[in-house]
């Protein structure tokens, strides 16, 4: 048996010692491979196969197959009991930060946030140079709005990790949640240079451009996510809306068509492309987009709202009101649903009646110029010149 062999067994069997079975046993079978007979390397390898393997002594990391196990547990969604099998395996192992990082992920799972984080920065205390622990807790701190703690944990992830993709990804989401899509845009193209072909960081650079007004580059962002994954809705989607503000709307409706054809469930891409339609001028087709979607989700009182304004447009005042009166039912602080019935009150000859609806949306939303200028005219018809100038 040559030298290279003996110091081969020699590696595998403290890495026995260290709980790295899956090492050890990739180096048997490279022995067998060649030398077929070779009785250690034959039981090493029985022996990493079995269940007789000494577990590392107390202060150091579970073995892999414990891990696994647990793993295997919140692959199947059962985190509660995932962390019963944390708790133990902590006992034996305290100074295990993967033990702590599965720990946390289990507890913000869970809801669990402040455990969560608590959990992270024991595996953070115990490994300062793991990235994966502070990205971690940043994800856990953008859910719960912290997004300044949340982006410094990012920064700390990226320090250690300059090509943590999600991180750049994750912390231009949180940019963009705080308002700030110029510094979104910035760590999305960041994350895009390492990883060019990630369709979603395409998809949210384009909406953090579109947030900016710069439509033009939000649709070749969103073009971009298209030709990376052809069947994303949502891009489908958002380009419609960027191509609607444009001007360009059969675009925009053949944009909403490839989400709802990808999507048939789409309520929001049928509402948009009632919309598109209602510029387009054909507002039979803007009704019947908004009935569509309806029958998928009967409690949506924006639709509701599309709906009666261009039922009113085409003259059904009786069944805009009904409309109106619909949205507000499901969303009782509306006010561009009372403002609008108020129109068509209005339209109605119900002066009074539109009055009230008008009051209502200025209670809701005490500076909505339409809604003032919307009851000046009604009292003017009311014959109360004075007032409608108030």
């Amino acid at each position: 048996m040559s030298l290279d062999v003996d110091k081969a067994l020699r590696r595998a069997a403290r890495l026995i010692e260290n709980a790295e079975l899956t090492a050890a046993e990739t180096i048997y079978k490279d022995i067998l491979t060649s030398y077929p007979k070779n009785s250690k390397a034959f039981r090493g390898y029985q022996r990493v196969k079995s269940t007789d393997v000494v577990t590392r002594p107390e202060g150091s990391a579970p073995s892999p197959q414990q891990m696994q196990a647990v793993m295997a547990l919140c692959h199947q969604g059962q985190f509660t009991e995932v962390l019963s099998k944390l708790d133990l395996l902590l006992e034996a192992f305290p100074d295990a930060s993967a033990v702590y990082n599965l720990q946390g992920a289990s507890r913000a799972a869970l809801g669990r946030y402040d455990g969560a984080v608590d959990s992270f920065k024991r595996a953070i205390k115990l490994k300062p140079d793991d990235a994966s622990s502070y990205f971690n807790i940043g994800n856990v701190q953008k859910e719960t709005g912290a997004f300044d703690a949340a982006i410094a944990n990012y920064d700390s992830a990226l320090k250690i990790k300059p090509d943590h993709v999600a991180a750049l990804r994750n912390k231009g989401n949180v940019l963009q949640d705080k308002g700030d899509a110029g510094a979104a845009i910035a760590s999305y193209k960041s994350a895009i240079e390492i990883e060019p072909k990630h369709a979603l960081t395409h998809y949210q650079m384009g909406v953090a451009l579109q947030d900016l007004g710069d439509l033009k580059a939000a649709v070749d962002c969103y073009k971009q996510a298209l030709r990376i994954k052809p069947d994303y809705a949502a891009a489908y989607n958002n380009m419609g809306n960027a191509q609607k503000d444009t001007g360009d709307t059969a675009a925009a409706i053949d944009s909403y068509k490839q989400a709802i054809k990808i999507k048939p469930d789409y309520v929001q891409a049928y509402n948009n492309m009632g919309n598109a339609l209602y510029e387009k001028g054909d507002t039979a087709a803007a009704i019947d987009s908004l009935k569509k979607a309806l029958k998928i989700n009967p409690n949506y009182a924006e639709i509701y709202s599309n709906m009666g304004h261009f039922l009113a447009e085409i003259g059904q005042p009786s069944a805009a009101i009904d409309s109106f009166k619909q949205a507000l039912k499901i969303k009782p602080d509306c006010a561009e649903a009372y403002n609008n019935l108020g129109i068509a009150l209005l339209g109605k000859g119900e002066l009074d009646a539109a009055m009230d609806s008008y009051k209502q949306a200025l209670r809701i939303k005490p500076d909505y110029a339409q809604a003032y200028n919307n009851m000046g005219n009604a009292l003017y018809e009311k014959g109360d010149t004075a007032a409608a100038i108030k």
